[in-house]
């Protein structure tokens, strides 16, 4: 948002996105330069501002504080990328493949030593017309002077002697245990009513996040705010009454602070990453973004012409139709309500009447703190520092708008068939599901965690993987699955796939097969005992991170859970008998419940079909 290109094409309406990157492969690749235009903008104009942005770069060179924005903003990516080790081990592997691990840090090197005339050198170097692939042909008389570009280095010769920086702090070895973290967590009340988690822990860069929750609003007074609450959102972070978006962009790289904040229809919220030198102005910066936003309109103007681009070219997306046909006859609300599922022709009229003094009277009424919300804090802090800090920048900023939470249970229905045209797709989906009354505390919860890890879970090994993609090879992906909630009494099994639309029919034939023979011979003992172990191994992964520590801690507050209650699942799925999961998946799982949406180019279908029966009808017999 701070480069030239966005100025000079995304501000002034011409897209509504743009950007420009180089290709970073072993060999010579392209420099990329992209523009999202709208329907109705003009795909000549958004090609002439790119291609004089890009002759401005030519004649004349970035500034010494576009430079500087750029190096920080490099030697920040590698900063944060050595406090993540599976980033940097991703990273290191690129380099590696590119000729040599060691070419990752002097990359690094090399940036921090770039200079004004090495840009404005290389732009006139490469940036040249002739070295130009675009929409348009424009044929010339004469053949236009072509850019030389030289081959590699000797990469031994160049990372031969190379000796790294000083180590990044490693952090210390953090037991995720459910037990652990509740020893290490403590609780504290804000004077706003809002509740804190605290786990302080050595992270390997010293790092910290802190994440908040806030909730508001009665399923009445939210009736008719969907499309203001989801503009409020995306306005959120665009500039404050002080600051202007290029200058909170700023702030967010010299802080190395990723976060933000956001208001939406039933909860808001806003979050801190960071490291521990940085804290104190993060959470300053984000409480500015927080409570004093510009709503500026002209960014308001840009956000809604970004918004109904996207709606305007998903109007055609067969996985969007079939979503939106599935989720409207599963969850059944008057329109206006906030669980109504709407339309994309709904969406573009909502989105189009939005007044930007809509959005300041949804933010003044809502916004803010109480005591429904939850706040977790992980990583390196000072408890006492950190609480302070938060006070300060926040205890003042209350909600008094009166909260009740909105439950979404199951409704009853009956199954349907939906099939939705939509023309030149190649590409079809198909989606089933249905809903049936079941919390996360029903004694079943884990059998069915199980039964589904085998039906449709996993890589490429579940049930209907096998059989749709790897036996029948009808899918290019596959998959089924089971949620429920601790307090909306709703539970939901779910099948999707892709393929094309010849297939599309055969999918769904090839699932209903599989479903029967899962009821009727059941799963076996092999498969259950690979599918906890599965299971277990996964969540063991997944929560040996910061963010599943805040996760779980904003769960047990807002469900007054304990821990533990993180322990009982896993011991619950650790224990499961191949009983138990046939027995579970017999007692929810009907073929005949499901609800079935298909989606693709099918009058294509039909046609390819007749002309191909034609040919076999018209073959010689040889008689």
């Amino acid at each position: 948002m701070n480069s030239r290109l966005y100025k000079n094409v995304v501000e002034t309406k011409l897209a509504t996105s743009a950007s420009a990157f180089p290709e970073r492969f072993k060999f010579p690749g392209l420099f990329r330069i992209s523009a999202g235009v709208p329907l109705d903008g003009s795909l000549e104009e958004a090609e002439e501002a790119i291609l004089a942005t890009v002759e401005e770069m030519k004649d004349n060179p970035p500034t010494e504080e576009e430079l500087n924005r750029y190096k920080l903003a490099v030697s920040n990516s590698y900063k944060n990328a050595a406090s993540n080790v599976m980033g940097i081990a991703s990273g290191l592997s690129e380099w590696s493949a590119r000729g040599d691990w060691r070419l990752y840090f002097i990359t690094r090197d090399r940036a921090e030593t770039v200079t004004l005339d090495d840009v404005q050198r290389v732009a006139q170097k490469y940036l040249i017309s002739s070295n130009r692939t675009k929409g348009y042909f424009h044929p010339v008389e004469e053949a236009p002077p072509r850019a030389q570009v030289p081959l590699n280095p000797d990469i031994a010769e160049l990372v031969e002697g190379y000796e790294g920086r000083e180590a990044v702090a490693a952090g210390e070895d953090f037991d995720y245990t459910p037990a652990n973290i509740a020893d290490r967590t403590e609780y504290r009340t804000m004077s706003n009513g809002a509740r804190v988690a605290l786990v302080p822990k050595e992270n390997r860069g010293d790092t910290v996040s802190i994440n908040a929750t806030m909730r508001w609003g009665t399923e009445d007074s939210l009736m008719h705010k969907s499309y203001i609450a989801s503009f409020t959102s995306g306005m959120m972070g665009r500039g404050t009454v002080n600051k202007t978006r290029k200058e909170l962009a700023d702030e967010f790289t010299r802080l190395r602070l990723g976060g933000g904040a956001n208001v939406g229809l039933t909860t808001g919220g806003f979050s801190v990453s960071t490291v521990r030198q940085n804290l104190e102005e993060s959470i300053k910066l984000v409480a500015e973004i927080a409570q004093e936003p510009a709503f500026d309109e002209e960014e308001f103007e840009l956000l809604k012409k970004s918004r109904l681009t996207s709606l305007e070219a998903s109007r055609s997306n067969p996985g969007t139709l079939a979503s939106i046909a599935l989720s409207k006859h599963l969850s059944r609300y008057p329109e206006g309500h906030p669980n109504y599922v709407s339309s994309i022709e709904e969406d573009i009229e909502g989105f189009s009447n939005v007044t930007l003094d809509e959005i300041k009277a949804f933010y003044d009424e809502y916004a803010g703190l109480s005591e429904s919300t939850t706040i977790t804090i992980v990583g390196d802090f000072d408890p006492d520092e950190v609480m302070g800090w938060l006070e300060d920048s926040f205890g003042n900023w209350t909600s008094s708008a009166p909260y009740e939470r909105i439950y979404s249970n199951a409704q009853s229905h009956e199954a349907a068939v939906f099939e939705i045209n939509t023309p030149d797709k190649e590409n079809a989906v198909v989606y089933a599901s249905y809903d049936f009354p079941f919390t996360d505390e029903n004694p079943d919860y884990e059998a069915m965690i199980v039964a589904f890890r085998i039906f449709g879970g996993g890589f490429l090994n579940s049930r209907v993987a096998v059989r749709i993609r790897q036996n029948d090879g009808l899918s290019y992906g596959v998959g089924a699955g089971f949620g429920t909630h601790p307090l909306d009494n709703r539970g939901s099994v779910f099948f999707s796939a892709s393929s094309s639309p010849d297939n599309a029919q055969k999918v769904v034939q090839a699932f209903k097969e599989e479903v029967i023979r899962a009821i009727e011979e059941g799963f076996t003992e092999e498969e259950v005992t690979e599918a906890v172990s599965g299971i277990v191994d996964s969540r063991k992964r997944t929560r040996a991170n910061d963010g599943s520590i805040s996760s779980r801690l904003h769960h047990t507050m807002f469900f007054n859970r304990e821990l533990s209650h993180f322990q009982e699942i896993d011991d619950n799925i650790a224990s499961m008998t191949t009983e138990h999961v046939n027995e579970a998946f017999r007692k929810y799982v009907s073929v005949e419940k499901f609800t079935i949406v298909t989606a693709g180019d099918f009058e294509a279908a039909a046609k390819r079909a007749l002309e191909a029966t034609a040919e076999e009808e018209t073959e010689p017999t040889g008689e």
